[in-house]
């Protein structure tokens, strides 16, 4: 039942089975060769479109900040931002053009405004086109209306320093302190020199601290320099006596000797010391006995030591019992007793012999 074309024409087809027959007719035609595709001239390539670019234009300027004050001779600087129609952002402050609507009351130059005189100004920025605008207040100087420097005074001595500090009272209320800007003085620079605040002591006297700032003065305050407390030398001590009974006290006097040969007394300054506080105590130069025995007494002031002394505590005399004096009163009764009786015996054998 496959049939295949083997040349141009037309036949019957066949199809026999038990004596029965059947037909069908088939066309052969002959096949006709593909053609043979062409390339396309090359003035039929088509050239790929460049894209037009779009522009990135300034769609916005802010200036920064928008609002502030400052005061005559005072600068403010200010900043110029751009966006752009991408979104994005570029600081366009050194490009930008800047004006002040009043130039006697501020100036401005790439964003940097200085305060002229009192009063206020709008703050121009352009760029590309576009600008924003900032208000600026230019205010005049706060007045010092007091100065008060603390401590009130102090002393030092020479080559010591102390630290003085300067508060402004100022026009509005506030205070400020001004002890780095300040002018310090002193009266007597030989005594006492100032240097923002700082006092060293020179020489012993007085000497009168001043500050100046914004026209007005604090003070006086007086700083004294004392001179350094002479080395002791030396020290003696003296006393009434050096053997007391228990119970009893003796004052002791400490005086120093300095080296130019002065004299003081220290006794309330000295520290004293008792090398044995049981048998005698010692405060303020005041020994007291305790018991009986010996102790070594000194003086100390600023390391100088007095030669020691020997204070003698002596035992007191032992008291009689009074059952010890009972025994002696009868004692005494009992011999007067005998003595008694012995004389009148005596007295009465006279007469017999006599007779």
């Amino acid at each position: 039942g496959l049939a295949e074309g083997v040349a141009e024409g037309d036949v019957v087809i066949t199809a026999t089975f038990e004596g029965l027959s059947d037909t069908a007719d088939l066309d052969v035609t002959a096949v006709e060769p593909e053609p043979t595709p062409q390339p396309f001239p090359p003035f039929y390539i088509l050239p790929t479109p460049t894209p037009t670019p779009i522009p990135v234009v300034v769609e916005s300027v802010e200036v920064a900040p928008v609002e502030t004050a400052i005061e005559v001779g005072e600068s403010q600087q200010f900043t110029a931002e751009a966006t752009y129609s991408d979104d994005s952002v570029d600081d366009v402050t050194a490009l930008a053009t800047w004006a002040s609507s009043n130039t006697t009351v501020a100036t401005v130059a790439a964003g940097l405004a200085d305060g002229v005189a009192e009063g206020d100004v709008v703050i121009t920025a352009t760029f590309d086109g576009m600008s924003d605008t900032a208000d600026l207040e230019v205010t005049g100087p706060l007045a010092v209306e007091s100065i008060v420097l603390s401590p009130e005074g102090d002393t030092v001595e020479p080559g010591d320093t102390i630290q003085f500090t300067a508060q402004a009272t100022l026009s509005d209320g506030s205070t400020a302190d001004v002890s780095g800007e300040a002018a310090w003085e002193s009266s007597n620079s030989g005594v006492a020199t100032v240097f923002a605040g700082l006092v060293i002591g020179v020489e012993e006297g007085t000497a009168e601290i001043t500050a100046t700032f914004g026209g007005v003065t604090g003070g006086p305050v007086t700083v004294t320099v004392i001179g350094v407390p002479p080395v002791v030398e030396s020290i003696e001590l003296t006393f009434e006596s050096d053997s007391i009974g228990a119970g009893d006290i003796v004052q002791f006097t400490a005086t120093a000797t300095y080296p130019d040969g002065t004299t003081v007394e220290i006794t309330g300054e000295a520290n004293w010391s008792s090398s044995d506080p049981d048998v005698a105590t010692i405060v303020a130069g005041l020994a007291t006995g305790e018991s009986a025995g010996t102790a070594v007494i000194t003086a100390t002031v600023d390391g100088v030591q007095s030669d020691p002394i020997t204070l003698t505590i002596i035992a007191p005399p032992v008291a009689l019992q009074w059952w010890a004096i009972l025994a002696i009163v009868l004692g005494l009764l009992a011999i007067g007793l005998i003595l008694f009786l012995l004389l009148r015996r005596g007295g009465g054998e006279q007469p017999a012999e006599a007779a």
